[in-house]
């Protein structure tokens, strides 16, 4: 019987012959041959006359996960890239650009993310390599959730992030400083590195990142990119990008915010011109930045303040508090008509936005009445009825729209719930947007759910602690008056009742206590001794001294 031919497959050898070794050099890799694996001198290098390196880290192989193998993607990163680069790098940037970027997008449109870093990072190394670090710490979190300040993660996720870092800071820094497109790489790698050094809980270096950014802004005279058409060889809505998380600083960064834009409110064409309302939801979106960092700015000044210094520097708080209230008020007048009139001709997206900022105006305005009576709680008091009624909108806008990003930019949610669970005096109010902000969780620039969660808790539990105090004297004095007249005066509660209240209120703090840290131990001492950074954020000098208290 004749013997059949043996046939071979060249594409099978060929695929044979090329099997790479997962601990290969980096240039054998990104090249895709088979490395011999010879310690930073393998023979393919060698005799080409190539640098023959090893990465210290590799990720780990890609598993079903959409989020972590986009495999339908990876060919779109292959090409394009003046340099070589690895599998593990490709990965990571297939993320960036197809999960990373959108989330960014989520809320708002910027042509930052649409289209600029995207040009940028194909042509600039430094830029790549922050985009691939930014994008395997937004894996890792997306696995393990936001770490909380003080608390540091060693995975291999963490520590392939730090070696591309590393790597695009090296290549930043042998960059020549007449090189005319120096200043706008530096700036989006600042960007990057603070996005990153966010994700990983690390306020402190993100700051640093982001005043490095805003330095380089004032250099080149953009204090006021947004208040006035100026030239200046950065993008705008790098610049706007920028301003965003300078405007948030304010609660969280020492020497934050850097370029005040709300010093230049007066200036702002909206308030110039006469038209009846915004154009468009782009310019209202502009329009509320500047109102957004006065208040901001305001209330990190007031909430830390005793009843003593509001007494003291009251002439000279009041004017700026009737200052901000007329903006808003003027703001509202243009807002409202263009919220009622063009909300129906808007996309779904766009109806959100609007909900947005319709729903941050009223927090804005809450905060801004009451920020100075917080030490008048009959007053204050008053104004439960409205901050109900804003936590009612907070919920309707988080039950009409569900989907939420694991991070962006651009201030949702977070800082609406934020103010009303400082400034409310009801305590039922308080916890309930508590509540809601942890059910909701995600990153909105320096705003994160988790972490604000615990803050305002702290901040709430501090308050009960204070008022519980009152509670054995009260209970003292009425039992003296009901053992001296043989029963309790009319119209008077019984000790049990106040005893009741209480006791529900500290259940409930320990129930979302529990839902917040998921049965972690993390104590606000702990983080304040792990990181002194912290004790400079205004939000901190509000609780501590009534913990100490």
């Amino acid at each position: 019987m004749p013997r059949k031919a043996v046939t071979s497959d060249p594409t099978k050898r060929r695929r044979s012959d090329g099997t790479r070794s997962r601990n290969g050099c980096r240039t054998c890799r990104a090249r895709r041959i088979k490395c011999d694996e010879t310690p930073n001198q393998c023979k393919n290098c060698t005799s080409t006359g190539r640098s023959c390196t090893y990465d210290v880290h590799r990720l780990p192989r890609a598993t079903n996960n959409p989020y972590r193998n986009p495999h339908n993607l990876l060919a779109q990163v292959t090409d394009g890239f003046r340099w070589a680069i690895t599998s593990d790098e490709r990965r990571c940037f297939s993320h960036f650009q197809h999960f990373t970027i959108p989330g960014l997008l989520e809320l708002f449109d910027s042509e930052l993310w649409k289209q600029l870093v995207l040009q940028i990072s194909y042509s600039e190394p430094a830029v790549y390599h922050a985009a691939v670090a930014l994008s395997a710490v937004h894996q890792d979190v997306e696995v393990s959730g936001m770490p909380l300040p003080g608390q540091t993660r060693q995975n291999i996720w963490q520590k392939f992030a730090l070696e591309q870092s590393a790597r695009s800071f090296g290549i930043l820094s042998r960059r020549h400083a007449s090189d005319p497109r120096l200043r706008e790489v530096m700036l989006l790698c600042c960007l990057l590195y603070s996005l990153l050094e966010l994700l990983q809980g690390q306020y402190e270096r993100a700051c640093r990142h982001l005043q490095g950014g805003l330095q380089i802004l004032r250099e080149l005279k953009v204090q006021k990119p947004l208040a006035e058409e100026t030239e200046s060889p950065v993008e705008k809505c790098l610049v706007a990008a920028f301003v965003q998380l300078d405007i948030q600083s304010t609660y969280y960064g020492v020497d934050g915010p850097v370029l005040c834009v709300d010093n230049e409110l007066g200036k702002y064409q909206w308030q110039l011109k006469n038209a009846e309302s915004f154009s468009s939801l782009i310019e209202a979106r502009q329009a509320i930045e500047p109102l957004v960092s006065g208040v901001f700015r305001f209330t990190s000044q007031s909430w830390p303040l005793s009843p003593a210094d509001v007494a003291r520097d009251y002439n000279a708080l009041l004017p700026r508090q009737y200052q901000l209230l007329s903006q808003l008020t003027h703001y509202a007048e243009l807002f409202t008509p263009f919220y009622t009139h063009a909300y129906p001709t808007l996309t779904r997206k766009e109806q959100r936005g609007a909900d947005i900022i319709y729903t941050l105006h009223r927090a804005l305005t809450l905060s801004v009445k009451t920020c100075l009576l917080a030490k008048n709680p009959a007053v204050l008091d008053l104004y439960t009825p409205e901050y109900q009624e804003t936590l009612y909108l907070v919920e309707a806008l988080l039950q009409k729209y569900p989907e939420r990003p694991a991070f962006t930019l651009d201030v949702g949610i977070l800082p609406s719930l934020y103010l009303i669970s400082f400034g409310c005096y009801d305590i039922r109010v308080r916890l309930r947007a508590i509540e809601v902000l942890q059910q909701w969780p995600h990153r909105e620039g320096l705003f994160e759910s988790k972490w604000a969660s615990f803050l305002l808790l702290e901040f709430v539990k501090a308050d009960i602690k204070r008022d519980a105090e009152n509670v054995p004297a009260t209970m003292s004095e009425r039992s003296a008056s009901i053992s001296g007249s043989g029963s309790s005066s009319a119209g008077s509660s019984p000790p049990s009742a106040t005893v009741d209240q209480y006791m529900s209120t500290v259940g409930q703090i320990e129930r979302i206590q529990q839902q917040i840290m998921s049965g972690q131990d993390f104590m606000l001492q702990d983080a304040l001794q792990s990181v002194d950074y912290l004790t400079s954020w205004s939000c901190v000098k509000a609780i501590v001294p009534k913990k100490r208290g």
